[in-house]
Order: C-alpha cells, then sequence, then structure tokens
C-alpha cells in the first residue's frame, strides 16, 4: 500500500481520507471498508444503544455531547478493546434528551487508550 506524502488524498473515494483510515485499521484501497456507526435506536425507556463495526486489536471510545461545543464531549466509559465483531455502546440516559444529544466513536491508540 503507498499513501500520498500526507495521506489526505481518499484512493479508494469512499469519503474518508486515507490517514483516517490508516488510524481506523481500514483499508484505504476498498471502498466497502470504513467506519460507519449505526444510528442510535433507542432499546427500551431512558436506554439508547449504537453499534459500531469494529477492527481486531483496536481501541474504541463512546462519546455524547448534548450541544456541538468542541469542549463537550463526555464518554461512555472506558476504551473497549475489540475483537472484530461490532461493539455495541449503551446511554442510559440518552433517551432522555434523544433530540439533542450528538454521539461520536473515536479509534484511540492501541499501544496507549487514554485514561477514562
Amino acid at each position: 500500500m503507498t499513501l500520498d506524502f500526507l495521506g489526505t488524498g481518499d484512493r479508494d473515494n469512499d469519503g474518508v481520507p486515507d490517514w483516517q483510515e490508516v488510524l481506523a485499521g481500514t483499508d484505504p484501497d476498498d471502498p466497502t471498508s470504513r467506519l460507519i456507526v449505526d444510528p442510535p435506536v433507542q432499546e427500551s425507556p431512558g436506554q439508547i444503544s449504537v453499534n459500531v463495526p469494529t477492527v481486531p486489536g483496536r481501541y474504541y471510545l463512546f462519546q455524547f455531547n448534548d450541544g456541538l461545543s468542541a469542549s463537550g464531549w463526555t464518554s461512555l466509559g472506558p476504551p473497549v478493546l475489540a475483537t472484530g465483531n461490532q461493539l455495541k455502546f449503551y446511554d442510559s440516559f440518552g433517551a432522555l434528551v434523544l433530540n439533542s444529544r450528538f454521539y461520536r466513536v473515536i479509534v484511540v491508540d492501541q499501544l496507549a487508550p487514554p485514561p477514562p
């Protein structure tokens, strides 16, 4: 695999820059290989879940924000080591603020996950 100098290209034209695919463990040459997070689902009253496809050996951190402030992200637990199966993250209070809560998943350094 050869990336351009900065990795800012998108060789498979899937909308994800090559450098992000390398960090996520997806294949920058395969347009079907990318990190796509499913929309939140209300599992039961007061509980939201989000499914995330994973790459073995990567750590995933699930966060929420009740607005769009860059500093407003809060982790819902520590990073989780993936096995390659889908991970399901839960937010017990998400259903109370579903219309205004945003979620994101961060792939963190597999050798040094951040503290919770």
